[in-house]
């Protein structure tokens, strides 16, 4: 079982400490707020992210951008001021890659590789083991460490050189909405046709016209109980960074770019603080959905 230090103990960073120690692993953490919930679970709280890098064999960082990422590294008490000298630090963050970079020529000078791990899915997945994992950089740093990983999870995979974990995870970023919009039209258009949506669901449930988000989020839509683990307008944040992926390399890509604006309109429409299943209800309110 390995020492691990973890940087940022918010959802998905309980969620991955949480499944670390059920494997064995003794947990060191640091977040700038309370830390009682993670130290009921048996993790060993550290004053400073530098004292939780101090006695473990890696570091995981979970944080929600590039500024908290800095402060992390560079700041008082950060990485640099001692403890990861050496030490591979894996980043599982979801924010743009010039943090990364930054963060990356930083800690080279310490000795301390540093390894993009985009994270799809969320505190709920990860709770669950079907979160999926998308390192990029060193891989033979990787190889060294596959063990923990995949006690982070099931589903971890080397993806290729530093920023592809973070390219794929934007355009599984566009995908996951754009099946959820997908899901929701049909409903929507089945509901308005007359027909009972859990009949709907049952008859294509498991078929080649099923998806994992109709089959997730199709359940939500039709009872009408939106998970508030996440928000429809946290996830537009993760969908900018996909823009910006789409911008950075072209193309023409209609069905991302008319799922973004759906989504933004469904906010706009005040249907936010819950999962981007509310979709569904936003094409419910139909012409009116804007006012």
């Amino acid at each position: 079982m390995a020492s691990v230090g973890l940087i940022g103990i918010g959802s998905l960073g309980f969620a991955v400490a949480r499944n670390l120690i059920a494997r064995g692993h003794r947990v060191t953490g640091y977040r700038r707020s309370s830390m009682d919930a993670f130290v009921a679970a048996g993790g060993v709280a550290a004053a400073s992210p530098a004292a939780a890098a101090e006695e473990a064999e890696l570091v995981l960082t979970c944080l929600p951008d590039g500024e908290a990422l800095e402060a992390v590294v560079d700041g008082p008490g950060g990485l640099l001021a001692g403890g990861a000298a050496g030490k591979a630090v894996f980043e599982l963050g979801s924010f743009s890659m010039p943090a990364r970079e930054a963060a990356r020529a930083a800690l080279a000078e310490i000795g301390a590789p540093f390894l993009d791990c985009a994270v799809s899915g969320n505190p709920n997945y990860m709770r669950a083991r079907t979160a999926a994992v998308f390192v990029s950089g060193e891989e033979e740093t990787f190889d060294a460490h596959r063990a923990v990983l995949l006690d982070i999870t099931d589903n971890v995979s080397h993806v290729g050189a530093f920023g592809a974990g973070t390219a794929l995870k934007a355009i599984v970023t566009a995908l996951i909405p754009v099946h959820t919009l997908a899901a929701a039209e049909a409903f929507a258009l089945a509901t308005r046709a007359g027909l009972d949506r859990r009949v709907v669901f049952d008859a294509i449930a498991g078929t080649p016209a099923s998806s994992g988000m109709f089959e997730t989020r199709g359940k939500a839509m039709i009872d009408g109980e939106h998970s508030r683990a996440v928000s429809i307008e946290g996830y537009l944040k993760n969908i900018g960074i996909a823009t910006e992926l789409a911008g950075s390399v072209g193309g023409d890509y209609p069905l991302f770019a008319t799922m973004k604006e759906v989504f933004e309109r469904t906010i706009a429409a005040g249907l936010t603080g819950v999962d981007q299943s509310v979709v569904f209800d936003y094409l419910m309110r139909g012409d009116d959905a804007d006012g």
